[in-house]
């Protein structure tokens, strides 16, 4: 089988990888660019400015724009307001559908690990801390307030954009030991 046909090489490949804070978005995407050799851009390096401050909004999307146009590429994060910039280029979404008890304690565990520290997955000058606001209000509350609508997006996707829902850690890792043919084989 040759690179095409595997999922890399020059075949032109745009996924989407959505979730939960902590579902494993970031880490999804990176073995994605590396097994298919496509950029990797990460929805929080492009929208934290340094010291944690949300950008403009008319350069957030531009910055969306530009990455979209590329000819492949694996995108991480939600930003539900903004996925009509990028649904439309997308060959694939693969949403991380994981339970509360594992991306939770993921978060938690993230924190501690890097905290004073900027994870290569955020925008410079963002230094890992606790928020608790993010921790309760987003990561806690994803199922109630972010869920229905990756959801909503999952479920009303085109038949021209393969759809690949990873609801297990043994999915994802399932997913991961195949790659690049889990791009196209039937889960």
């Amino acid at each position: 089988m040759n690179a095409e046909q595997e999922g890399g090489g020059d075949r032109e490949l745009r996924v989407l990888v959505i979730g939960a804070s902590g579902a494993g978005k970031s880490t999804l995407a990176r073995r994605i660019g590396t097994a298919c050799a496509v950029p990797v851009l990460h929805l929080d390096r492009l929208f934290w400015q340094p010291g944690w401050r949300a950008p403009d909004n008319a350069r957030f999307c531009e910055m969306q724009r530009t990455a979209a146009a590329l000819p492949s590429w694996v995108i991480d994060g939600g930003y539900h307001g903004t996925f009509h910039l990028r649904l439309p280029r997308a060959t694939h979404v693969i949403w991380l559908d994981l339970p509360r008890r594992v991306y939770f304690p993921r978060v938690l565990w993230r924190c501690a690990r890097c905290w004073g520290r900027q994870r290569p997955d955020v925008g410079e000058g963002c230094l890992e801390r606790f928020d608790h606001t993010f921790l309760f209000d987003w990561v806690w509350g994803y199922p109630s307030r972010s869920r229905p609508r990756d959801r909503q997006l999952f479920e009303a996707l085109p038949p021209t954009i393969r759809g690949i829902r990873l609801a297990t850690r043994g999915n994802v890792r399932q997913f991961i030991a195949k790659l690049p043919r889990s791009l196209t084989d039937t889960l």
